[in-house]
């Protein structure tokens, strides 16, 4: 076990104080103790952690999803010469160019200076 030390440089066990209070009951708006048990009233343990953790594995699908290889083409993938480039063909859509006009350049005022 690694022992961490604090910011003013004390030594501190973080894996025994978790063991040593293990069953104090958790901060927030849960009904659970440290270690993850569901608590009823006057904090004692309606559900052990480890039936808790079963059950949502029970429940939960499994995140793959096997799927049969029957009905799958097993050619192989076309390659990039196969494959038509739409840039080999000329763009029968294209506007012809129109020039920019160039607008008429507005006189600027100048600012007095004093001699």
């Amino acid at each position: 076990m690694a022992i961490n030390t604090t910011a003013k440089g004390v030594p501190f066990d973080m894996a025994r104080f978790v063991q040593n209070n293990q069953d104090e009951v958790a901060l927030g708006n849960m009904a659970v103790n440290a270690r993850g048990d569901i608590l009823g009233k006057g904090g004692k343990i309606e559900v052990k952690r480890d039936e808790v953790v079963r059950s949502y594995y029970r429940e939960t699908p499994a995140s793959t999803i096997e799927t049969p290889l029957s009905g799958i083409s097993l050619e192989p993938a076309p390659t990039l010469k196969e494959i038509d480039d739409p840039m080999d063909e000329p763009d029968t859509n294209v506007v012809e160019e129109i020039e920019p006009i160039e607008e008429e350049k507005k006189p600027t005022a100048r600012k007095k200076t004093r001699k």
